[in-house]
Formats: C-alpha cells, sequence, structure tokens
C-alpha cells in the first residue's frame, strides 16, 4: 500500500516486470513442449516404417535365424494403391480407408489373397478384382475397405502431424513360409484423396518381420518362441496445409481478448471499464470449451490448452492491469501517469501474447 502511495513509478515497474516474466514462462514451456513433442514424433514415425527399427515399447521381432536360412519362403510382390479415405476422427480414435492391395507370386502352395488381415483394423469390405497378369503365374487384386485403430497424439493439435499405416499381414505363414516383397513403384496415394484439415505430403511402403509374444495357446509351441510374420506396411504422412484451420478455431478467443483490451482506452473514470474485461474472460472460457470439443478426451496437455490458457492468462492481467490503473488515479489524480500506465501497458500486453501465439505455433509445426 505505502509502495503504491508513495513511490508508483516502483509499482508500475514491477508490474510490468512480472506480466513479462508470466508471458516468458508460459512461452518457453509451451515451445519447450512443442519442440520436444515434434522430435519426438518424428522420431516414432521413422522407426515405425524403418526396417531393423522399432518402436519403444513394442514387442520386437524374434526369429530362428537357423531355420530362416534353411527355409526358402515363398516371395510375395505386394503393394498397395489407396483410392479413397472415407473418415478420420480424432476423437473416435480411427479412420476408414478404400485401397488396392495386390500379390504377386510363383508357387502353388500359398494362397495369399485368401488368408491376408489388416493388422490394427477390420476390413468391412473385400471384393477380388479379376484381372490377369500373364507374366506371373499367380496374381491377385482386392480391393478393401477397413475401418483402422488410430491413436492420435493431439499433443501439438491444431498444428499436429500424423503418420497413417495400412498393415497387410498372412494369417496362416510365417517368415519361414512366406515373405512379403514391397512393390514400390506400383503404390501409391490418389491424387483424389482429401481430408478435412489435412493434406497428404509422403508416403513410404516397406517390409517388416512382426512378432506376437504369445503361442495362442497351442500346445505345439514353446513358451519362450514367439509366431513371427512377414508385414507389408504402407505409411501415409498427413499435416496441417496451412493456418486456415488455427485461425477458424481460434478467432472467437482473439476476440475475446481483443474485446479486453479495449479496457486500455477507456478512462480509469469509466464504471464499465472492469465489467468489459469481466466479460471477455467468460467468453474466453466459452471460446476454450468449443475448442477443447475438436480433441479426445485424454487428459494430456496439448498446444490448443497453452493458447486458450494464455489467452486467458492476458484478460485477467488485463483485468489486474484495470485495478491498479483505477487506483493510481484515485491517490494521485494524474491522468498522464495513468494514461502512460495503460499505453504501455497495451503494448506490453499485445507484444507479449502476438509473440506467444506464433512462438507456440512455430515450435509445434512439422
Amino acid at each position: 500500500m505505502s509502495m503504491i502511495v508513495d513511490n508508483p513509478e516502483k509499482i508500475i515497474r514491477v508490474w510490468f516486470l512480472a506480466v513479462f516474466l508470466i508471458y516468458a514462462t508460459i512461452s518457453a514451456f509451451g515451445i519447450e513442449r512443442g519442440i520436444h513433442e515434434k522430435k519426438l514424433s518424428n522420431q516414432l514415425h521413422a522407426e515405425r516404417l524403418t526396417q531393423g527399427l522399432y518402436e519403444n515399447g513394442k514387442t520386437r521381432a524374434t526369429w530362428d535365424k537357423g531355420l530362416l536360412s534353411r527355409s526358402s519362403p515363398i516371395k510375395v510382390a505386394s503393394g498397395i494403391y489407396v483410392e479413397r479415405i472415407i473418415d478420420l476422427s480424432l476423437t473416435n480414435a480411427s479412420w476408414i480407408v478404400d485401397f488396392y492391395v495386390w500379390f504377386r507370386w510363383e508357387d502353388k502352395q500359398i494362397h495369399p489373397g485368401s488368408s491376408f488381415q489388416v493388422v490394427d483394423g477390420e476390413i468391412l469390405k473385400k471384393e477380388r478384382v479379376d484381372r490377369d497378369l500373364n507374366n506371373f503365374p499367380y496374381y491377385e487384386l482386392y480391393r478393401v475397405k477397413a475401418k483402422m485403430t488410430k491413436f492420435f497424439n493431439t499433443t501439438r493439435f491444431p498444428r499436429d502431424d500424423h503418420l497413417l499405416t495400412i498393415k497387410i499381414e498372412d494369417t496362416v505363414n510365417q517368415i519361414y513360409s512366406q515373405e512379403f516383397i514391397p512393390d514400390v513403384e506400383g503404390s501409391a496415394v490418389s491424387s483424389r484423396v482429401k481430408l478435412h484439415g489435412y493434406e497428404v505430403y509422403h508416403d513410404k511402403l516397406v517390409q517388416k518381420y512382426h512378432s506376437y509374444k504369445t503361442s495362442r495357446g497351442e500346445a505345439t509351441y514353446a513358451d519362450d518362441v514367439q509366431e513371427t510374420y512377414s508385414q507389408l506396411i504402407y505409411g501415409i504422412w498427413i499435416k496441417r496445409p496451412g493456418w486456415g484451420n488455427y485461425i477458424k478455431m481460434f478467432e472467437g478467443l482473439f476476440a475475446a481478448v481483443a474485446v479486453g483490451m479495449l479496457s486500455f482506452f477507456l478512462r480509469t473514470t469509466t464504471t464499465n471499464r472492469i465489467s468489459l474485461g469481466v466479460g471477455a474472460f467468460f467468453a474466453s472460457v466459452a471460446a476454450n470449451y468449443v475448442a477443447s470439443r475438436n480433441l479426445p478426451n485424454i487428459g494430456i496437455l496439448t498446444i490448443t490448452d497453452v493458447i486458450t490458457g494464455v489467452a486467458m492468462a492476458t484478460i485477467f492481467l488485463v483485468i489486474w492491469h484495470t485495478i491498479i490503473a483505477t487506483r493510481l488515479y484515485e491517490l494521485h489524480k494524474d491522468d498522464h501517469m495513468v494514461h502512460r500506465f495503460d499505453m504501455y501497458g497495451f503494448i506490453i500486453f499485445l507484444s507479449g501474447f502476438v509473440f506467444a501465439n506464433i512462438a507456440l505455433v512455430v515450435s509445434a509445426s512439422n
């Protein structure tokens, strides 16, 4: 109390320093989190689509090297062409895809077309397409509609990117009997594939070994023996194409902050100055609720949460600024000092809010 009476310039400096430190702390936290999550996501995507690498925490493929060296697995050239991505839902942790998959092989002992499955998904529709391939003894083409399970990492939402994978695996023949050979040249994503809010920017087809850490109750297998299958994996990378989704999602939030900042231009004697900030704060709470509806309820802190937190903190601090400005005027009756306090406050708050938003979004973007 004595400081604001005896040394108002000092209380002003302390206040602006506190505001600066709040913005700097929130921005540093958000930037570090965005960069970390982006690096982690890129690493996981690379591990998932690189032969010989495995994701942390996932079962590593194991096999009998001696048996594999003595075996002559039938090579099956296979590829995938994605015709449509029908639906993609972050909240339901799933996506639906319509694609072609083909098999070319030279040994009648196997029939990959009748025994393949989609891993991490459910085949909704499967139909064989009649086509002949004269230069191969055996060839089959299937059109498949499948619903895939995908737990999306939404930490960097709405600047997130994801890797969608289609995994084809035989249900009968292990790697000692059958092995997929990726038909990379024939595999692609149709140019007609469109996704709301995302764009396809990369794709890759690989073959990896996949083991199950169970004998599934078969007495013929020892407890330490794992069934290992050749798995054809087609990866589709998607990302946010621009800033449109970001602006659209937070336009209500930004409007609430803008309304709250109008209080800097009202005289301290105006009774509506506090009520303007309070109304803007509740508007930001409503905008936060609208933005959160696009996310699954998984209990993690996302970039969206940090952005809305910065907005709500800004309006809350603007209200406190108004209280300090009103008190300064009541004690000193100095219009010039209070006006200067408001103008400096507007510049600092606006700069801090804009910088925090740009830094958060850029650090999270891929």
